[in-house]
């Protein structure tokens, strides 16, 4: 539990002293299966948003995110849009899908004027069918956030 307060804690000061633009999160999460690594989300950049307490703030009005990731053991990302609440799983949009990673895994994501209350999970997978996965937050600007 300490280890993730940790983490918490200095993921959202490495994006507060990171300034406007763009942001990026390290992830360090090995994992293994039977001696064999599984995809693994290393690193996570947005832009030209940054990421502050893994949310990811977004101005009013249609607009556009880019997120790179870099991944190992991976072969294919994708980028759902998933709405917040419980069991919502099964009322994502798949937003994104990079299957050629040679230039690193990306997607450009174009909203609209709609106000956003959602999680964007990222997902890396191997021909094998395993798996891992990252989640941002993602809000649409509010009056009272000016």
């Amino acid at each position: 539990m300490r280890k993730i307060i940790s983490f918490l804690l200095i993921t959202s000061l490495t994006s507060l002293l990171m300034g406007f633009g763009n942001s990026s999160i390290e992830l360090s999460s090995k994992q293994r299966i039977q001696g064999k690594e599984l995809p693994e989300i290393v690193k996570v950049r947005t832009e030209p948003y940054q990421v502050i307490g893994n949310w990811i703030t977004l101005p009013k009005g249609p607009g556009k995110l880019k997120i790179d990731v870099v991944a190992k053991n991976t072969t294919k990302v994708q980028f759902w849009l998933v709405p917040t609440g419980t069991a919502t799983w099964k009322y994502r949009k798949l937003i994104g899908e990079d299957t050629d990673g040679s230039d690193g895994w990306s997607m450009e994501w174009r909203y609209g004027s709609e106000l956003i209350l959602n999680h964007i999970t990222i997902i890396a997978m191997n021909p094998k069918g395993t798996s891992g996965h990252y989640t941002l937050n993602v809000i649409t600007e509010t009056e009272k956030q000016n």
